[in-house]
């Protein structure tokens, strides 16, 4: 990955930078700053800075007026969207690069949704994790309002900084990250209340050897089920189910079930068509004897699947979000800044 600072990265936010400056205008040749202003503040040498500059010249985004300064011309400002204000769109910690089918359905959704208010989208990219920097390069996107979608915990004090420099965010969470933002206007996936229900269902049918196959380390859900079922069911899960090794869960679990493993449900976070398949291999009864608990995302299109579906209502979700961003934006009153979007489920 390439260090903030250096001249590929320099010279790719420069690039958005002027680019941003040229679409908000609104038909006005804005004054650019200095090569040194710039590279001041994107903290990269000037002969980056002078590079970007002789190339958004020869593209006509820049215009250079001897003895007055360089501007963003405004004859290269899409027309259509003048007069929009821009939110941008930041995904963790904005160095995401490849996009899972959750990731890529919720920012459709955000996506659709914020240019309905009607608002230009903006990508938000980062290039580290320091949080002076993080927010020095947010503000450098000359944003309108931003939203942020975390699976993560989101820095706190980030975001309260930012919304003290005059940036207003929304932010677009699970429910473990609410604790730590409840000042901050927030749409969340309400995960406590689908544990409740996946774990009533599991006690009312007596299932207590339940195997966890691994999720992404900052979804990691495990222990919260666990302890959701101590209290439900007054009793523990077996941590031996739990098959944390993403290289050889999978093999384990073939092996288990081979043996005749006791196993009487199976969470699977994003492995729901591999473990159907498993256990139709092994002709194992998934409608009474093994219960697979499994995103739609993944089983979705199986006709033969049976088990527990759960689905993120990503448009509700997105509807929520746009639904206080649009608020901020007309800086009308948000009366309801924590809004929680249930996620749905049901048995095939």
């Amino acid at each position: 990955m390439t260090k903030p600072g250096t001249s590929v990265s320099g010279y790719i936010r420069i690039r958005r930078y002027i680019l941003t400056l040229v679409q908000k205008g609104g038909g006005r040749a804005q004054p650019l700053p200095s090569i040194r202003e710039l590279s001041e503040q994107f903290h990269v040498s000037t002969p980056t800075v002078s590079r970007a500059m002789k190339e958004l010249t020869a593209e006509g985004l820049v215009i250079g007026k001897r003895g007055i300064g360089a501007f963003a011309n405004p004859a290269k400002a899409a027309v259509w969207l003048q007069g929009q204000p821009t939110v941008g769109i930041l995904i963790g910690d904005g160095r995401l690069l490849h996009y899972s089918g959750y990731h890529s359905r919720i920012l459709a959704s955000l996506m659709v949704k914020t240019t309905d208010l009607p608002a230009v989208v903006h990508f938000v990219f980062l290039s580290s994790t320091n949080p002076e920097i993080m927010y020095q390069e947010i503000l450098n996107e000359r944003l309108d309002a931003l939203i942020w979608h975390g699976s993560c915990d989101i820095d706190r004090d980030l975001v309260l900084r930012l919304e003290k420099s005059g940036l207003p965010v929304v932010l677009s969470i699970p429910d473990h990250t609410l604790p730590s933002c409840r000042e901050i206007p927030s749409v969340y996936f309400n995960h406590t209340k689908f544990r409740k229900e996946c774990v009533d269902l599991l006690v009312k049918e007596k299932r207590k050897r339940i195997v966890f196959l691994p999720m992404l380390e900052q979804w990691d859900q495990t222990e919260l089920f666990r302890e959701e079922f101590r209290k439900r069911a007054g009793t523990d899960l077996d941590p031996n189910l739990f098959l944390r090794d993403p290289t050889t869960c999978l093999d384990t679990l073939r092996h288990m079930m081979s043996l005749g493993a006791p196993v009487d449900a199976i969470f699977c976070s994003a492995l729901g068509k591999e473990v159907h398949e498993i256990l139709k291999e092994l002709r194992i009864d998934t409608e009474h004897a093994c219960r697979i608990i499994a995103s739609e995302l993944d089983v979705g299109a199986i006709e033969d699947f049976h088990g527990l579906v759960y689905r993120f209502p990503f448009e509700k979700h997105a509807e929520a979000v746009a639904g206080i961003l649009g608020k901020i934006l007309k800086k009308e009153p948000v009366e309801n800044p924590i809004v929680p979007t249930d996620i749905e489920w049901d048995l095939k």
